[in-house]
């Protein structure tokens, strides 16, 4: 069965608007959406000492993901707030992301054995472990890298070699345009097996073996009521699923007789046929969240609140 390991962030996100506190961070959120899917899901990463970390528990506990690997230290757990400031969303980093980045995860020999019966491994930038990267790469599985909006030409060459799958957040389709053979060299320069873009609401690319895939998003013009998560949400559901549907081909291609064999034209073809569906898998992963009351639907309003 799939199965997908999330290393890294874990923040609070404080709507002084809504008056609410709502646990996330994308390695969080990603493991949540995984599991919603109905797959197996863990997440490690270092877990403070405060009350807000308990959020974050909580959510993860009430999802049945594991944890058992997280380190708990004395400090606290990086808080982003959100404020309407004249007619303006501003969107503000407390406290520097706290222990994450302060402190972040040692990847031990003791998370390296854990880490080998899963499916698919997920980082972000957000997870300040880019120096280890090696180290998961030793383990022969896939890896999925989150850049978020935090990458030039430096930092891609810095990891794209050690993963199997990154993904940028690029805003919108302007963006895009100015930065394609960029992204493009994921895949033709650092052989990368997917280069994957986010555009908000201007859709999704991927590329894969010299093709463009492009979608728009559901609902492009509709009402939600938040957006907070919906990148997450939209990569949880296209890369569960591809993993998955690959690693299905992989065993069924090379189960039987030795003498039966497909070639890298029907692997590529299979994955070509594969990618559109599972942009569509994360369209409307994406399209719910965007329904949902910040990423997770999880909180607790300020009157409940208790440090």
């Amino acid at each position: 069965m799939f199965s997908m390991l999330c290393i890294g962030d874990n923040v609070v996100d404080i709507n002084y608007d809504r008056k609410k506190i709502y646990p996330g961070g994308n390695c969080v959120n990603v493991s949540v959406y995984v599991r919603s899917l109905g797959y197996d899901a863990a997440y490690v990463g270092v877990l403070a000492d405060d009350a807000y970390a308990k959020l974050v528990r909580d959510v993860l506990d009430s999802h049945h993901i594991d944890r058992s690997l997280c380190p708990i230290k004395h400090g606290e757990t990086g808080r982003c707030s959100c404020k309407t400031i004249n007619g303006d969303r501003i969107l503000t980093d407390e406290n520097d992301l706290g222990l994450v980045k302060s402190s972040p995860l040692l990847i031990s020999d003791a998370i390296l054995r854990f880490a080998r019966d899963f499916s698919l491994i997920h980082t972000s930038c957000y997870s300040f472990i880019d120096g280890q990267l090696e180290k998961l790469k030793g383990l022969g599985i896939p890896l999925i890298y989150d850049f978020s909006d935090l990458w030039d030409e430096k930092k891609i060459a810095a990891v794209c070699p050690n993963c199997t799958y990154a993904l940028f957040s690029v805003g919108n389709l302007d963006n895009f345009n100015q930065n394609k053979q960029l992204l493009k060299q994921v895949v033709d320069k650092f052989n990368c097996e997917l280069s994957i873009a986010t555009l908000g609401a201007d859709g999704a690319w991927v590329y894969y073996h010299d093709k463009e895939f492009f979608l728009f998003p559901y609902n492009r013009s509709g009402k939600v009521f938040d957006t907070t998560g919906c990148g997450d949400a939209w990569i949880s559901g296209f890369i569960a699923t591809y993993q998955c549907e690959r690693d299905k081909y992989r065993s069924y291609t090379t189960a039987g007789t030795s003498d039966f064999h497909l070639s890298d034209d029907d692997e590529n073809d299979f994955s070509n046929g594969l990618i559109p569906y599972c942009m569509h898998v994360g369209n409307y992963c994406a399209a719910k969240i965007a329904k949902t009351d910040g990423a997770l639907g999880y909180f607790v309003p300020f009157a409940d609140w208790e440090e």
